[in-house]
């Protein structure tokens, strides 16, 4: 280890033009949603992942954000967000040993997951 401080935690910050359009998108992909006020909000899934919904305000731009999940099972994450009518890329395998997809919200930020070739 190196340096005088430890990384405890991360938590991506997703910018989004709509915030409640974005907390109906991360519920129906699984994740529990609390709504700070009505431009943040946060999407919670399992344990350790809390992904902001934060509304771009002034001159930032929605979308352009990516977060990559490390799962057992790529099928099994991407057939439950079909299930929920997700749009979903792959998942397929990657020449380095993963078998990778993604999904992307309403913005164009981008979920992309993989887990061990099967």
């Amino acid at each position: 280890m190196t340096g005088t401080w430890v990384i405890t935690g991360f938590e991506p910050i997703f910018r989004v033009a709509e915030v409640a359009r974005s907390v109906a998108w991360f519920e129906r992909a699984g994740f529990e949603v609390s709504v700070h006020d009505d431009i943040y909000a946060f999407a919670r899934r399992d344990r350790d992942l809390t992904v902001h919904l934060a509304q771009a305000v002034g001159d930032e731009l929605p979308g352009h954000g990516v977060l990559y999940i490390h799962c057992r099972d790529a099928d099994r994450v991407a057939e439950e967000w079909r299930q929920a009518g997700i749009e979903v890329d792959g998942p397929r395998d990657q020449e380095y040993g993963k078998r990778e997809g993604s999904i992307t919200d309403p913005d164009g930020n981008v979920i992309r997951f993989g887990g061990p070739v099967r």
